[in-house]
């Protein structure tokens, strides 16, 4: 039966979960445990697969008409025991489906701390198709496990496009003069006059006081009269 997921052969994984009995309406088969911790009830090794398993391989080898089926079968699968899975090997159509079974996926954190948006940023400029589908559907992007470490950080440091940091924004980001550093340390002076041209400072009292240095050896005179704008602006509202 993975086998069959793995390679997209519907037809294949129906007629094997349709010899085992299994039929829409099914609960999931996942290891238990009876016990805790001394005894677990294993999934049997005569029937399908822990459903789990099933559901990763048809997330892992993007194979959405065999999710969505599965789906169909075990109708209160957890799907966010797959978030890790999609996250690390993303699809669009993969994404929606897992999205309309359990919306509360686009804000999951994760044991790291790490939000499901923080990771789908990861791949940087390779893919933000990811990420702003993510902002799209309601992910928050100031949620974060890690302090001020969240999603906007996190988009600058892996190298995300302007184009997404601007949506963040939009969706109400928070910019801090610890962003701001942030960016100019990672050299992403688009995003850093970005910032100080367009973006509410929350803590605009301490730009000059901690922002000054970091603009100082970024070597960028653009970057540097930027900033000098926005002090004086800062001052006046003072």
């Amino acid at each position: 039966m993975l086998a069959a997921c793995a390679a997209g052969d519907l037809e294949k994984l129906q007629q094997l979960l349709s010899a085992a009995g299994a039929k829409a309406g099914d609960a999931p088969i996942e290891s238990t445990w009876a016990s805790y911790p001394s005894q677990i009830n294993p999934v049997p090794s005569s029937g399908p697969p822990a459903t789990s398993a099933l559901l990763a391989h048809a997330v892992i080898h993007a194979r959405p008409e065999i999710l969505a089926y599965l789906l169909a079968i075990y109708p209160t699968a957890p799907v966010n025991s797959v978030l890790g899975s999609a996250l690390a090997h993303p699809d669009l159509a993969i994404f929606k489906l897992l999205l309309a079974r359990d919306r509360s996926i686009v804000n999951q954190e994760f044991e790291s701390g790490e939000t499901a948006l923080m990771v789908a940023c990861r791949d940087g400029a390779l893919n933000s198709l990811l990420p702003t589908f993510l902002l799209e559907n309601g992910a928050d992007p100031n949620e974060s496990g890690l302090g001020l470490t969240g999603p906007l950080v996190y988009a600058i440091q892996y190298g995300q496009p302007l184009s997404l940091i601007e949506k963040m924004v939009k969706a109400s980001a928070k910019v801090r003069t610890a962003t701001l550093c942030v960016a100019i340390r990672a050299r992403k002076f688009d995003v850093a006059r970005y910032f100080l041209d367009n973006c509410r400072i929350e803590d605009e009292e301490n730009l000059e006081k901690y922002s000054r240095v970091d603009v100082s050896e970024s070597g960028s005179e653009e970057i540097k009269k930027a900033f000098d704008k926005r002090v004086k602006i800062c001052a006046g509202r003072r």
